[in-house]
Parts: structure tokens; C-alpha cells; sequence
């Protein structure tokens, strides 16, 4: 029997259904990734390498490609991302038992903040107990070392800086205004950035970020990027600018007339 899932606006989700969904990603975030030979393809670990960290693909040891399988900035964005967020919501339900789980999104241009569930660091599954809540952050369950790791230094030679994005074992992400830079030459600064933050106004300022960056007005004649957005979705000439942030933006700019200052 075919199961159809109704994917809703994670503001709207009962407390059941959000409780569900915690439950859902908490055992995929336990689940270990496997092996290089054999994965587990139900492991948030593999599953997030597929879109970027720790990269796979051309992405793993190419210089010319950086990233993993996933696409950006150009036309396959939109549908690798369907076939992408079908596979982690598969993953969900298989290892939380419930075929109807679906995947809520995010309304970001009504809503305008980020639901409270992405800031709450702790979270009480009944049949579990409190836990580290995995919408607000995950560890990672094996490290990994960036195979590309390089240097680099600005146009004029006064500075030069190794990019290494190897992260340990147990690595936390983190959101802004936390720094989750960890290579050699950013670990000291970022350990210093991060306990300077008051973490109980860390998600007042991640908001503040959020709505200035979807609600910046006009300047000089040129939309604000919530209307950016807007134009690029319902005013789109093909379906080239409608797919992905890059060629929006080159439209965007030839309709502006848009010129770096």
C-alpha cells in the first residue's frame, strides 16, 4: 500500500507530530555510519556526506570540485534536493518505525524567525527522557580529515591563511553567532569568539540576523532580498532563474541594473 505523507509548516505541527519528528532524528543521529565498504545508508553521519561534510564524490580529492555529490548555484539544485530530502525523510522513517513521518518545512519569508524547536538545546522524548535536542545541533559520530585542505592569502600578499575543514570526533555544529571554525589556524579564535557569546541571547541575535537578512528594504532602487526572492520565484522569465541562487541573482542584477560599489 502506497503511503502518502503530508509535509506541513513545522510552526503548525502538533505537539505530537513535533515530538515525532525529535523523536525521529534523535535515533537517526545515534545511528553509527557504517564503513567505507559497507555504510549505513540509514546514518545521519552518511547521509549528510552525501550533501556535503565529510565530502564524497569528486568533492573528496578533486581541487577543481569542491563539496560533495550535491548541487548549487546551478539548475539541478531543485530537483537534487527533492531526491535528497526524500532520502533523509525515508531514513526517518525507518529507523523511528513510522511510514507516515514527513519532513515539515520552514515558511522563512511569513514566518520571519526561526522556530523556537532549531534554538532549544534540550528536549524530553517520552519514551527515552531528556535528551540533546538534534534540531539544534548534531555531533558527529566519526571524524574526518579534509583531503583538500589549502592555503590561501588576499590580492596583495600581506596575508596568508590554511583552510583545513577537518573536524574530530563529537564535533558540534553550531548556528550564529557561534564560530564553528576548528583548523589550526582558527581553533584559538574560535574558542575565544564562542565564550564571549551570552548563550541566552545567542538566539535573540541568530533571530536579528535572520529578519534583517529577509527584511533588508531597498537601497538605491534594488529590491530588498525578501522581495529578491519573490521576484525570482514568481516573476521569473525561465526556469533557469527560478532554479537556483546563482543565475537569480545575474537576473536580478541586469533588471537593476545592479553595479558593485
Amino acid at each position: 500500500m502506497n503511503v502518502i505523507r503530508l509535509r506541513k509548516n513545522i510552526t503548525t505541527l502538533t505537539q505530537d507530530e513535533l515530538h515525532d519528528l525529535v523523536r525521529a532524528f534523535y535515533l537517526l543521529q545515534q545511528e553509527g555510519p557504517g564503513t567505507a565498504e559497507a555504510p549505513n545508508e540509514d546514518s545521519f553521519y552518511t547521509i549528510a556526506g552525501y550533501h556535503g561534510q565529510p565530502f564524497r564524490g569528486a568533492g573528496y580529492g578533486n581541487r577543481a570540485w569542491w563539496g560533495g555529490f550535491c548541487h548549487h548555484g546551478n539548475v539541478l539544485f531543485p530537483t537534487w534536493h527533492r531526491a535528497y530530502v526524500l532520502r533523509l525523510e525515508e531514513a526517518l522513517c525507518n529507523v523511528s518505525g513510522n511510514p507516515n513521518l514527513a519532513l515539515p518545512y520552514w515558511d522563512e519569508i511569513a514566518d520571519q524567525s526561526v522556530p523556537t524547536i532549531f534554538t532549544t538545546r534540550r528536549y524530553t522524548l517520552r519514551d527515552i527522557g531528556e535528551v540533546d535536542n538534534p534540531l539544534y545541533s548534531y555531533k558527529l559520530s566519526q571524524g574526518f580529515f579534509d583531503n583538500l585542505g589549502r592555503s590561501v592569502s588576499d590580492e596583495a600578499g600581506a596575508w596568508t591563511k590554511k583552510v583545513d575543514y577537518s573536524k574530530p570526533r563529537h564535533y558540534e555544529t553550531v548556528r550564529c553567532p557561534y564560530s564553528g571554525l576548528v583548523g589550526p589556524n582558527d581553533k584559538a579564535a574560535t574558542t575565544m569568539h564562542n565564550a564571549a557569546i551570552d548563550e541566552a541571547a545567542a538566539s535573540n541575535a541568530l533571530n536579528a540576523s535572520v529578519r534583517a537578512w529577509l527584511r533588508n528594504p531597498a537601497e538605491n532602487g534594488v529590491p530588498g532580498m525578501r522581495q529578491l526572492y519573490i521576484n525570482a520565484a514568481w516573476k521569473a522569465p525561465n526556469y533557469t532563474v527560478f532554479s537556483n541562487t546563482t543565475s537569480a541573482a545575474k537576473w536580478n542584477d541586469d533588471l537593476f541594473a545592479r553595479e558593485a560599489d
